[in-house]
């Protein structure tokens, strides 16, 4: 994707960005995943997130993110079609397991509720995947988010590690 002068006034960017753009690419042009190699470097003022909001265009893992994405589309919200609390609890593991390292606990016993306030808080967490994806390239250990989406596709919803060491899960009605 070619991002020009032109483009950045289509997509009313400041004028500290324009004069940003024109400094670091004097020809007035430059392929977006240029500008965002270059603005993993130096990057004043969070343009690269500016940039990837308006281009629609996520970088060297593009395909990924959108393929992540559209999983996100594809999940049917709240309608689990087996009872599956094994796997869940299999798939809350390898989230704790992989948010260790960032000092969570490595495991907690998992609680099932069907409280449905309790699981709103849990919306989040599926765009948290698809951002994640964004900057894996950046990253050595596998996404913390990816079991947690796996949850939502088998219609469950984590909702959070709690002060008890225990993991709630909301679980709607099997239809």
């Amino acid at each position: 994707m070619l991002i020009t002068l032109n483009w950045l006034k289509e997509h009313n960017a400041c004028s500290d960005g324009v004069k940003y753009f024109k400094k670091n690419c004097p020809s007035g042009e430059a392929d977006c995943q240029a500008i965002l190699d270059h603005l993993k470097i130096n990057d004043p003022d969070n343009y690269a997130y500016w940039l990837i909001r308006q281009s629609g265009y996520y970088g060297e893992r593009n395909e990924q993110v959108n393929a992540k994405l559209q999983q996100i589309s594809n999940i049917k919200w709240f309608k689990p079609q087996q009872e599956n609390r094994v796997k869940v609890a299999a798939l809350v593991q390898e989230h704790l397991k992989r948010l260790h390292r960032f000092g969570s606990v490595d495991s907690a016993a998992v609680v099932f509720t069907n409280d449905l306030d309790a699981a709103r808080a849990a919306a989040r967490d599926a765009a948290r995947d698809a951002a994640y994806t964004s900057v894996a390239d950046l990253l050595d250990w596998p996404s913390p988010w990816e079991p947690l989406l796996e949850i939502y596709e088998l219609g469950y919803w984590p909702v959070c590690l709690q002060n008890n060491g225990k993991f709630l899960v909301y679980e709607p009605k099997i239809r």
